[in-house]
């Protein structure tokens, strides 16, 4: 969550060159940060997952089958705190 607030405060300046443009989506420079932020919680969150898996903390591992809600729920915040 850092991260995506880090970047995505000066995306659009840092970016001034692509955002003047004629053409050019303003909006899809906060969903960029949000997206590589997400790729690298996404790793993180594996190898979270495979060590509780190992260690046999997951008391439940049908819990895993909510990851997705959790994960959508997780990306709309960050891109609606990025815009």
């Amino acid at each position: 969550m850092a991260e995506v607030l880090t970047a995505s405060s000066g995306i659009i300046r840092n970016n001034s060159n692509l955002v003047k443009k004629v053409r050019f989506p303003v909006a899809m420079l906060p969903v960029i940060s949000v997206c590589s932020a997400g790729v690298n919680y996404l790793f993180g969150l594996l190898l979270a997952f495979a060590y509780a898996g190992v260690n046999h903390y997951l008391q439940n591992p049908l819990m895993i089958l909510y990851l997705p809600i959790v994960l959508m729920v997780y990306l709309t915040t960050l891109t609606a705190i990025a815009t």
